[in-house]
């Protein structure tokens, strides 16, 4: 997994319609994961599969499933409190490293 960090300010694209749900406070303490998250170009401006943050509590700890969707990657994460695993995400998304695998084998949606 590669270093990943926002491209362009405010998770914008280069037709200027931005991704409302990033405010700037966000934006300024964690570029790298709402860059991630919301910003679907690249820098030379091809379009670009956003990633996903899954977050969930199990027990005493917080856990995260970071998934890159372009690669199949996924990156687990686990901290002691949500801000914590915020800041791992963060770090694990600017850096480019962590422990990121394959999906297991995909199994299709049931349709009801």
């Amino acid at each position: 997994m590669g270093k990943w960090v926002q491209p362009t300010a405010g998770g914008g694209d280069p037709k200027g319609r931005g991704t409302r749900w990033v405010d700037t406070d966000l934006a300024i303490a964690y570029p790298a994961l709402t860059g991630w998250l919301g910003d679907g170009w690249e820098e030379d401006g091809t379009a670009r599969e956003t990633g996903t943050l899954l977050i969930f509590a199990e027990g005493d700890v917080v856990k995260a499933c970071l998934s890159d969707r372009q690669s199949g990657l996924r990156c687990f994460l686990t901290a002691k409190t949500f801000q914590e695993l915020l800041l791992a995400a963060e770090e694990t998304l600017y850096s480019g490293e962590g422990d990121w695998r394959g999906s297991r084998e995909k199994t299709p949606h049931r349709k009801s």
